[in-house]
């Protein structure tokens, strides 16, 4: 049996931070906002951030980014704060699937993806 000499402030590091990842991925999704025109596709990745705080990251097709800050709401639904048009995500149980939701109801929904990214999706 070898024996490992840990020094004092490695061992504080090692006590104040434990192995948890700096954010957890809820999940990503494909949204075709219009089928006709595959430039506008984006991925949307909900991840709980290391502040606890739900975001949603959206991936589109031309290659720009952009964040949204969510509100838990509960029951699977997540709002997008400051949304003048009270835009939410909520997730299906059954399908996994993304429904996007503004005050009239559901937009349109969003098909789930593997959380680890693949070459190629959602095109």
């Amino acid at each position: 049996m070898k024996k490992i000499n840990v020094s004092g402030l490695v061992l504080a590091a090692l006590i104040a931070s434990p192995a948890m990842p700096a954010e957890i991925t809820i999940g990503r999704w494909c949204d075709r906002m219009l089928p006709s025109t595959p430039q506008y596709n984006r991925i949307i990745e909900i991840v709980i951030s290391e502040a606890h705080t739900p975001i949603a990251r959206n991936s589109f097709a031309d290659g720009s980014t952009s964040e949204q800050m969510l509100e838990e709401l509960g029951d699977d639904l997540y709002g997008v704060s400051d949304s003048p048009s009270g835009d939410r995500y909520r997730l299906v149980a059954s399908s996994g699937d993304l429904q996007l939701l503004d005050e009239d109801g559901v937009i349109r929904t969003a098909h789930r993806l593997e959380n680890t990214p693949r070459d190629g999706e959602c095109r």
